[in-house]
């Protein structure tokens, strides 16, 4: 047993290097997600605004400052903050999750178990596509991860164990900090709910508990009191009322939140959780079948954790993928402990399904062997990736003749690449025909490794470099002194301010006032704001610059100080260059 831990967790950390952590800095910041967490993170490092740090000075965070912290301490132990630095902790907590899950499924199920479950919960496309962004959502998650497990350690004990208070209070503490008030609900949720179907009520009012509650409470309360005493009345509203009671009851543009239908989480999930997605619906026929038994064979409290927080979002009226994140490892678990019953044969497919799986397993495989056939055959006259047009989405289709030259440009490497891809897809196939499912699922592990790892290396970076900022402002850096002035002109871009490394206001509808005696003023502009400029204000604009790279046009407005930055709609492209110019003349 102890020796098969051991090989398990080397194998999970092999692949969560080769998923999270292999070039994660390679990819240069792009549009808004990243580079918007990132000056935060700048605000704390190089100006020491640790309690609220407000982007370009101006702007309030939207989130609370767990992720940010974690970064910034990540970001003075390099020496540096960059997008490694910004990344590295979203990296780092997906691992200790993807380690928490295998615990937790080995000391229920099994060493099998426990390490099926980590590779279903480290394999899957939204975790690894979260594990290496610069956002807060993995920050939430890992913690409500922590909490979720204590939650249950908690509620089984006639009296709760002190570590298991004390895990259950740091976890929802930082995940409170992570994202607001959500962190302690949703565990609290789960714990509720998990007692109520176990009909446990005398465990709602344990002293232990209660006071294990007060003391999340008061933790995070702490902070929001000296962030409320900083940003003022502008804070309480943005965070709380704003990015938490709006978004889940009436979602706008102020909160720029997405609405979706109460069904939305069910096709949200499936996506997300791919390729493990396939075997949803298999599971959740043996969780049925078997309900009488689930206490006894350890499914019922991931199963509550699962069902408890995706009704949870199915209420709420915002939603985005990412808010899902946290019943992934739930749904890992009974996954994985299912997938050790098939194994075992303690668990059987009905003979329908187990025909769709075959079915699917083969699709899968000649859709291995297609790919590698249309990378082979790719070139200027003869495109089957071209073909493929039509099935794409939009954005799909605008990046499409980028990846066929990145094909082109590194035709040994993805060769190379799509033969293992292919081996594995085959493998998974013959196996899911044969009904060998450790051989099964190795061989789909294998693909979504396969098939991640150049995807990361080779073809992320070439998507990012002609949307990057990056380039421009370093030569912007080179261009204006330390002693001249840049500042924005009736435009604003996140990763510009990130990259420049300083702050640049926000001037609508003036170049202010002359600058100091010896000091030169430049002006970063959108180009279709460039164009719009009257004959006057160009005349007084000298045009130094444009950026190769494009960037989402989001132009941004400062209104007043309880709203320092407004969103405003304009009829320019989606994605424009940006323009360095120089105040050559007098102020209007």
């Amino acid at each position: 047993m102890q020796r098969s831990l051991l090989v398990y967790t080397g194998l999970l950390l092999v692949a969560v290097y080769l998923l999270y952590f292999l070039d994660l800095g390679s990819v240069p910041f792009f549009g808004t997600g990243e580079a918007r967490e990132s000056i935060e993170i700048q605000e704390a490092v190089l100006r020491g605004h640790w309690i609220l740090p407000m982007r370009d000075g101006i702007d309030i965070p939207s989130k609370p400052p767990m992720y940010h912290w974690l970064a910034s301490l990540s970001s003075l132990a390099l020496g540096r903050v960059d997008e490694l630095s910004a990344r590295l902790p979203s990296a780092l907590l997906a691992t200790a999750t993807v380690l928490l899950v295998f615990w937790v499924g080995a000391r229920r199920w099994g060493a099998s178990a426990g390490a099926y479950a980590a590779f279903v919960l480290a394999t899957n496309f939204l975790w690894i596509r979260t594990a290496r962004g610069a956002r807060v959502d993995m920050t939430l998650c890992a913690f409500l991860a922590g909490a979720f497990v204590a939650v249950e350690s908690v509620a089984l004990s006639a009296r709760p164990r002190v570590i298991a208070l004390v895990a259950l209070v740091v976890c929802a503490t930082a995940a409170t900090l992570a994202k607001g008030p959500i962190g302690f609900l949703l565990p609290g949720l789960v714990g509720f709910v998990y007692i109520l179907v176990r009909r446990d009520f005398a465990r709602l009012i344990h002293p232990r508990v209660l006071f294990a509650g007060i003391c999340v409470m008061v933790l995070a309360a702490t902070w929001y009191v000296l962030a409320t005493i900083e940003g003022g009345m502008p804070f309480v509203h943005k965070q709380l009322y704003v990015e938490n009671f709006k978004t889940f009851f009436a979602p706008g543009a102020e909160s720029g939140t997405p609405v979706h239908s109460r069904f939305y989480v069910l096709p949200a999930f499936l996506a997300g959780f791919a390729p493990w997605s396939l075997f949803v619906i298999p599971l959740a026929v043996d969780l049925f079948r078997d309900r009488g038994r689930l206490d006894r064979r350890g499914d019922l409290y991931p199963l509550v954790w699962f069902l408890a927080v995706i009704l949870f979002f199915a209420l709420a009226s915002g939603k985005r993928t990412e808010y899902l994140l946290p019943i992934y490892p739930a749904a890992a678990l009974l996954v994985g402990a299912w997938w050790s019953r098939l194994g075992t044969g303690d668990t059987r497919l009905p003979t329908s399904l187990r025909r769709l799986l075959q079915a699917i397993a083969v699709l899968a495989a000649l859709a291995a062997i297609v790919l590698l056939v249309a990378i082979l055959t790719e070139d200027g006259g003869h495109s089957p990736l071209e073909s493929m047009r039509p099935l794409l989405h939009k954005t799909d289709q605008e990046n499409l003749g980028l990846v066929r030259a990145v094909i082109r440009d590194h035709r040994a490497m993805w060769i190379a690449w799509g033969i293992p891809l292919t081996a594995s897809g085959l493998v998974f196939a013959f196996a899911m025909w044969r009904r060998r499912w450790h051989l099964a699922f190795i061989g789909l592990a294998a693909f979504v490794i396969a098939a991640t790892v150049p995807i990361n290396r080779v073809l992320h970076p070439a998507l990012a470099q002609p949307q990057t900022l990056k380039p421009f402002l370093e030569s912007v850096r080179r261009t204006v002194g330390s002693d001249d002035e840049l500042a924005f002109y009736n435009s604003f871009d996140y990763s510009a301010v990130f990259y420049f490394q300083r702050r640049i206001p926000l001037l609508q509808d003036t170049f202010g006032p002359p600058p100091a005696s010896g000091r030169a003023r430049y002006f970063l502009i959108w180009e279709d704001v460039w164009n719009q400029l009257g004959d006057e204000p160009r005349r007084q604009l000298q045009w130094i610059a444009r950026s190769d790279g494009t960037s989402p046009s989001l132009p941004m407005i400062h209104v007043d100080a309880e709203h320092p930055l407004e969103w405003i709609g304009h009829g320019g492209p989606t994605e424009v260059h940006l323009v360095l110019a120089r105040l050559v003349t007098g102020v209007p």
